[in-house]
């Protein structure tokens, strides 16, 4: 993975402009007990189990399995950084080490937002493309929501990504059990995604 986005420097492809940063979860391979998902959430010690999968909720849905994070580079969409979690990371934990530090600016949804992060991008001069999220007794107002709906256009870039993994590579549930393996099938997953994005620039 990182050979190719080597590579992909060397043809000056990626731009820098940005690095827009998303998560995906992907249900494990194997499917957990009643009994796991019954008592807490926990898993037994039994072979035919993940051990590295974890519970998240989205919404008032549960998912067993990880979540596959990735920092794409505006304009290019090539994937800059790439990191495999188990699905109770939160999305917005990673977010740091998806940041290069070269890019002008950084992309996330809302549930990346904080005003600690505001002030550490801004105190290195990177625009803070992240979307506002209201609060309990203060709703955004009506220019936040018009700065929310441009950055959420230059945001569906990196949902694209992801679209892709799972049309084309069929990217909705990972093939094996343990967190090591699974990263290798993601990493290689991003890496023929980069090699793809990489011709595709080249020929246009």
């Amino acid at each position: 993975f990182d050979r190719i986005i080597e590579m992909l420097e060397e043809r000056n492809l990626i731009l820098r402009k940005g690095t827009i940063v998303d998560a995906s979860i992907i249900r494990a391979a194997r499917r957990p007990t009643k009994k796991e998902g019954a008592v807490n959430q926990k898993k037994q010690d039994s072979p035919q189990q993940d051990k590295d999968a974890q519970f998240t909720k989205r919404g008032n849905k549960s998912y067993y399995g990880y979540k596959g994070h990735i920092g794409v580079d505006q304009g290019s969409g090539i994937i800059r950084r790439a990191i495999f979690t188990p699905a109770n990371i939160h999305y917005s934990k990673e977010l740091e080490n998806l940041i290069i530090g070269d890019e002008r600016s950084v992309f996330a949804d809302k549930a990346y937002d904080s005003q600690e992060r505001k002030r550490y991008f801004r105190a290195m001069g990177i625009y803070y493309g992240i979307l506002d999220k209201s609060h309990r007794n203060r709703g955004l107002s009506n220019s936040q929501k018009k700065n929310n709906k441009r950055k959420s256009r230059i945001r569906n870039a990196v949902e694209r990504v992801f679209a892709h993994f799972k049309t084309h590579y069929r990217f909705r549930r990972v093939r094996y059990v343990t967190l090591a393996r699974n990263e290798v099938q993601f990493k290689f997953i991003c890496m023929i995604y980069n090699i793809r994005q990489g011709l595709a620039l080249t020929t246009t």
